[in-house]
């Protein structure tokens, strides 16, 4: 699991999803995207990769697991 911010956008794969017309005029906190590690990225950005150790990685561990499982 990983969070991306962009600063910058080559392309929009989610059509619609993630406009970048509309991440305008937002606090920037709010800039950042949860991201798939398998996804690719859409152009010039920050990326953040979750490990198990932090909080977020653990609890996308754990719900992956549970797909699994299930």
């Amino acid at each position: 699991m990983a969070k991306v911010k962009y600063s910058k956008r080559i392309a929009t794969l989610d059509e619609g999803l993630l406009n970048p017309e509309a991440e305008e005029g937002k606090s920037e906190d709010d800039k950042w995207f949860l991201w798939d590690v398998n996804r690719k990225l859409e152009g010039d950005c920050e990326l953040v990769l979750y490990k198990f150790e932090d909080e977020k990685g653990k609890e996308t561990f754990w719900h992956s697991s549970a797909h699994v499982l299930g």
